[in-house]
């Protein structure tokens, strides 16, 4: 599950999360400390986003 929820950078795929963990919670036993890490690292990616997106693309737009 690990895999396939660490790339998620975007409020819409933080929010499938929450709402996957909230609908699940009580099914998921060992695997609900993976859903609240791919969580925390959603918020860390897009917080990262917020952060540098704009600053790489005016890089990437001066190197054309």
């Amino acid at each position: 599950m690990k895999n396939v929820l660490s790339q998620r950078n975007t409020e819409f795929s933080l929010k499938e999360i929450e709402t996957f963990y909230e609908q699940n919670t009580e099914s998921l036993s060992t695997a609900e400390r993976e859903v609240k890490q791919a969580i925390e690292g959603t918020r860390g990616n897009i917080k990262w986003m917020e952060n540098n997106y704009e600053i790489i693309y005016a890089w990437l737009q001066k190197q054309k």
